[in-house]
């Protein structure tokens, strides 16, 4: 992800699932922000905000943000020759219409029709042998599309199918927030390619299922989360998560005083570490040090956005 492809978001799509999206994958994201973007609802406020903090991490200045914002979203115009103007005729899709196809809706002259438009051969001209010929194509172009499907959509497709209970409105916020980015990955995944999910059975979800290893979660203690849940339909709570969500709670508290004392503090323990990251001669000092460097400039950025709303 680069300046770019933030810009080209601005100016082409500003969709909230799609900003959450885009944070979730750009270098140096902050996770209590990740968290907390998890946690909100798809408001303009809330879009703006993502978008925001999505341009700082890219090197956006804020009045840069403010002209590209100002500005209509736009949609891609696909370019069909130099000099040319865009052709108005919707392009025939020979991938969409073979996974919305179904025979009941044709019949023998539409079927052959759709056979010449999808440029299949037939040993001849019988209704039933045009259906097999266009209903082989279709799976083909299935098990084509599920080959396709991005290593990090595969993982959310099994959670889909071991933890149903994700999709579920009273689902705990925690439980999303600890596959987030996977299941951000497979709603924008599955939402531009709609058909195809549609024509999946549930066998061929297991199936793509099956080609993700057991440890799909990198983190255990998030599979464990999961597997309590989904057994004593309550939370583990052993995850470091929890701590994290308890340390917001508490800050969400201060007034801005004391918010102004922990960005002191903050700052203090982390230009400390900083020096002892750069400072340090072995392997495990250094990323000990890395570790609360990364820790504390999330909390710093927690605190500082909070004291920024008092």
């Amino acid at each position: 992800m680069t300046k770019q492809n933030v810009i080209e978001f601005i100016q082409h799509d500003r969709s909230f699932t799609g900003a959450k999206n885009l944070y979730n994958k750009l270098p140096g994201k902050s996770l209590s922000a990740q968290n907390s973007f998890n946690r909100i609802g798809d408001t303009p406020d809330n879009l703006r905000t993502i978008i925001y903090e999505a341009c700082k991490l890219v090197g956006i200045t804020e009045r840069q943000f403010t002209i590209y914002m100002s500005k209509s979203v736009v949609a891609k115009v696909k370019v069909v020759g130099v000099g040319s103007v865009e052709d108005k005729t919707p392009e025939f899709d020979k991938v969409k219409a073979l996974l919305v196809y179904n025979p009941e809706d044709f019949d023998y002259h539409q079927l052959k029709a759709l056979r010449t438009k999808l440029g299949i051969e037939t040993e001849n001209e019988q209704k039933v042998v045009i259906e097999k010929a266009i209903a082989d194509a279709k799976a083909d172009v299935i098990a084509q599309q599920i080959a396709a499907i991005p290593a990090e959509v595969k993982p959310a497709i099994k959670l889909r199918v071991q933890f149903p209970f994700l999709k579920e409105a009273d689902c705990p916020d925690v439980l999303k927030i600890l596959v987030a980015d996977l299941i951000t990955a497979y709603d924008t995944y599955a939402d531009k390619h709609a058909e195809l999910f549609e024509q999946l059975t549930q066998e061929q979800l297991s199936e793509i299922a099956a080609t993700v290893v057991e440890n799909y979660i990198s983190n255990k203690l998030a599979f464990a989360e999961l597997e309590h849940y989904k057994t004593q339909n309550e939370l583990l709570a052993e995850h470091p998560i929890f701590e994290e969500l308890k340390w917001q709670s508490r800050i969400e508290q201060l007034n801005a005083a004391d918010l102004s004392a922990q960005v002191a503090s903050l700052t203090n323990k982390l230009n400390r570490n900083k020096a002892k990251e750069k400072e340090a001669t072995d392997d495990v000092a250094k990323q000990r040090s890395a570790d609360l460097v990364k820790e504390q400039t999330a909390k710093l950025e927690f605190v500082k956005k909070l004291l920024a709303k008092k």
